[in-house]
């Protein structure tokens, strides 16, 4: 269930909503979870059914774009770049650049 409230997202600045839902692991951690629905098959699901944005964040090694009409795309890749954060392989995370972290300080902060 949509909540209609946001968050930001901290590197994109993108507006993120947040959802309540009844399909959490109880054994998956603590506190609040995240969704990556281009990359995880609940996920996929989810948005799916409820009709959220799924945004692919990782590509597979041969540089394609992966398909996620029909399914989430769970291979080790690359993770694409999104705004100014760097590119790693997905068994690593992508980090926002340090001037992209200053830049939006500084954009937060006027």
């Amino acid at each position: 269930m949509p909540l209609g409230i946001h968050a930001i997202h901290p590197v994109t600045g993108d507006r993120v909503p947040i959802w309540v839902a009844n399909f959490v692991l109880m054994s998956y951690g603590t506190g609040a979870v995240m969704s990556v629905p281009a990359h995880d098959q609940r996920d996929w699901e989810f948005a799916r059914r409820y009709g959220l944005r799924i945004h692919p964040v990782v590509q597979p090694l041969d540089g394609s774009l992966p398909d996620i009409e029909t399914g989430a795309f769970t291979e080790h890749g690359r993770l694409i770049t999104q705004g100014d954060s760097t590119a790693s392989s997905s068994r690593r995370r992508s980090t926002p650049t340090p001037s992209s972290l200053r830049r939006r300080a500084r954009a937060s902060a006027a």
